[in-house]
């Protein structure tokens, strides 16, 4: 008997459980006793209920699907615009209406499912601030004269604020359609135990077929809910890799399939989303997050193997210079080419970085010797010296590289990051286009430089400063013609430190600009002094130093004026001395400064000729009245060659109709040599040293009583 049930049931079983859904409750239905008829429709409606609720839960995953599309869109809406506030042109702005389009339609769409009560609050939330993003977007795009940018830091907060109220608003959504997934499925299994239970009152007035129809159906409709039950409870848990099996091409089998589907869209997502939050978006190089991880791990992984490491950081020297004169696409086209060179030169076990701009960072894993790491910055240099074509033009790429290595002192990510930052800072300090490696004297060096730097800021604010002052001489009449203004520090505990020290830190920082609009007004109010502490007229004229910082001060030619104006100096007397190589980073734009200085009636002097990348036919093109030959040439004089370069420099300025003043005069043979050249004036340890304002002032008198001659008893006390 038991044999003959197992041979029927597989009779009717097999095709019943291969067959669809819906023949299989016919089947059971047919097999059913006509007096069961009630219960028979009672069966059919539970199925119905089941297949409704698959159909609710398969909305449901729909609108998930909606939901983080629309996430992943306004994620994309929210980095373009960053990108556009940052860098200005990149993304474009053609870029960044195509990426608000993107994100509307992905809105649009989420706008039109039907939400419940709850839901639709929540959609209505995302469209307001939605409206107010595209607002914001749409003012950083065409910006309004005498409206604030939308690209200030109030404007991206405010655009940050309204991004994040979108977000949680998203979630808010997409946690409530995983409730309903949930519930949804819940439900069919609710409607299920009821059919099963059906099905049991059936078992018990029907015959062995309808028994065996009845547990067939119960056994095809429960595994798929099963499944489809834990694959939405593993989902919940964040657990996206799970797939539900699909056994038929049912109801059910298509809701498993759609199941599947979403999970998919969602895990590879989310895979993007970690992708990006790991990778330079440009170069597609790890960030600094994961740098700093892999550095982590390959730190652990060398103390455990006794090997040593090196990260070797690296800038591209000049790169503003290009994306100023060629534009962001062309800087982005050379920053992608970079990195892929970068790429080329390093083993596959090693990582190439990017850290943001045009720094990036190599970590060299497993070396054998401390050369190993040269052969690649060296390997690296080449590379990079190769010419690159942007936009259809060949393109120079120098870079200064910076070595850190692990050593047996073990230190941390963060120190070795540190180290090589310090070392590539030491290969520009040397004249870049070269690599150098970390040692601790660096560091030290680093932490007197911070030191210097706080010890500044302190001194401006405590004005510890003082100027010192060389006098100008007139070579033919030997008499003082002028003084140079020369900046002094008196620092509290280290006594007087020379400009040679602290004006390259004044420089980094910017607080050259507050530093040197105080030397501009104390030499202006300390000549005034002189001249007003002199019977007689004094035609003295003060020389003073210009940055290239000072230059490109919005206010630098306010601040001048200011200076004579507090002061009472008349313009003329006032010589600003802008060294050569500041001439050579920007003619044009310096240019436009001195014209207004010309304006203000200001006379200019071209520091240190000679030894720049200047010429003299530019003087011709810049209102400059005085040429300064560097120190260097006077040295130099008993040289022929260096004489007859003397004396060209002499003759040309004079046919543009510029004096010529010589610096670093110090022996009497020099001063003949240059008078018999026809240079103008000279200053110089064999006149005067630089003294302070009182010794000055006591000079000027001494000289004036000798008709305002610089005697030899008077330089010989002066210079010693």
């Amino acid at each position: 008997m038991a044999d003959t049930l197992r041979a029927l049931r597989r009779w009717i079983g097999r095709p019943l459980w291969h067959s669809s859904l819906r023949l299989r409750v016919i089947v059971a239905i047919v097999a059913l006793l006509i007096p069961v008829l009630m219960l028979t429709s009672a069966v059919y409606l539970s199925v119905r209920l089941v297949t409704s609720f698959g159909d609710a839960a398969a909305s449901s995953l729909k609108e998930l699907s909606l939901i983080i599309g629309a996430q992943a869109a306004v994620f994309q809406v929210s980095e373009g615009f960053h990108a556009h506030a940052s860098l200005g042109d990149s993304p474009s702005r053609e870029q960044l209406l195509r990426i608000n389009e993107q994100g509307d339609v992905a809105l649009r769409a989420l706008q039109a499912v039907p939400w419940g009560t709850g839901e639709k609050g929540i959609a209505q939330d995302i469209e307001r601030d939605w409206q107010r993003v595209q607002a914001i977007t749409a003012a950083a795009i065409r910006p309004q004269p005498g409206v604030p940018p939308a690209t200030s830091a109030e404007g991206v907060r405010h655009y940050d604020d309204l991004i994040g109220s979108i977000q949680l608003s998203l979630d808010q959504l997409h946690r409530a359609e995983r409730a309903d997934l949930g519930y949804n499925l819940w439900n069919a299994q609710v409607a299920q135990q009821r059919l099963l239970r059906i099905l049991g009152l059936m078992v018990a007035g029907a015959v062995v077929i309808s028994i065996l129809a009845a547990t067939t159906l119960g056994r095809s409709v429960l595994r798929p809910l099963h499944s489809l039950q834990e694959a939405a409870r593993l989902f919940g848990t964040g657990d996206l890799s799970h797939r539900v099996i699909v056994e038929r091409r049912d109801e059910l089998g298509r809701l498993a399939e759609l199941f599947n589907t979403m999970a998919q869209k969602i895990e590879r997502s989310q895979q993007a989303l970690s992708y990006q939050a790991s990778h330079d978006g440009l170069t597609g190089l790890v960030n600094r997050v994961l740098f700093r991880d892999r550095l982590e791990h390959a730190l652990a992984r060398a103390k455990r193997q006794q090997k040593s490491l090196a990260v070797m950081e690296l800038d591209l020297d000049g790169f503003k210079k290009i994306n100023d004169a060629m534009g962001h696409s062309a800087g982005d086209a050379l920053l992608m080419e970079v990195a892929q060179r970068l790429r080329n030169v390093i083993r596959e076990a090693d990582t190439a970085g990017r850290l943001g701009g045009d720094e990036f960072v190599l970590l060299l894993e497993d070396l054998h010797q401390p050369d190993d790491a040269v052969t690649v910055a060296k390997r690296t240099l080449d590379a990079l010296h190769m010419p690159i074509m942007v936009l259809n033009k060949q393109i120079g790429v120098r870079a200064s590289m910076g070595i850190a290595l692990s050593g047996d002192e073990q230190p941390t990510a963060e120190e070795l990051i540190r180290n090589a930052d310090i070392a590539l800072y030491a290969a520009k300090r040397q004249g870049r286009d070269r690599y150098q490696i970390f040692d601790q004297s660096m560091h030290k060096a680093a932490v007197q430089q911070v030191s210097l730097e706080e010890d500044l800021r302190h001194a401006v604010e405590s004005k510890e400063f003082t100027l010192h002052y060389q006098p100008v001489v007139d070579l033919p009449t030997q008499t003082i013609i002028g003084v140079e203004a020369l900046l002094r520090w008196q620092h509290p505990t280290r006594g007087l430190v020379l400009p040679a020290e602290f004006i390259p830190v004044a420089e980094d920082t910017g607080l050259i600009v507050p530093i040197g609009r105080w030397v501009l007004r104390e030499a202006c109010r300390q000549v005034r002094l002189w001249q007003a502490d002199s019977r007689e007229p004094l035609p003295v004229r003060i020389g003073v130093n210009i940055s290239i910082k000072q230059l490109e001060d919005p206010g630098f030619v306010a601040d001048v004026a200011q200076a004579l104006r507090d002061s009472g100096l008349a313009p003329e007397a006032l010589i600003l001395e802008i060294t050569e190589s500041i001439l050579a980073q920007n003619l044009i734009a310096t240019g436009e400064v001195l014209k207004g200085m010309k304006q203000l009636g200001v006379r200019v002097a071209v520091d240190d000729f000679g030894v720049g990348y200047s010429s003299l036919n530019n003087l011709r093109r810049l209102p400059v009245d005085i040429v300064k030959i560097d120190k260097s040439f006077v040295a130099s004089l008993a040289q022929p060659e260096e004489m007859a370069l003397t004396s060209a420099i002499v003759a040309l300025s004079k046919a543009l109709n510029l004096q010529t003043l010589a610096e670093g005069v110090e022996h009497a043979e020099e001063a003949g040599e240059l008078r018999a050249l026809g240079c103008n004036a000279a200053q110089g340890y064999f006149f005067a040293k630089p003294i302070d304002a009182a010794q000055m002032g006591e000079l000027l008198r001494a000289a004036r009583m000798q008709g305002n001659r610089l005697q030899a008893e008077v330089r010989g006390e002066r210079a010693s």
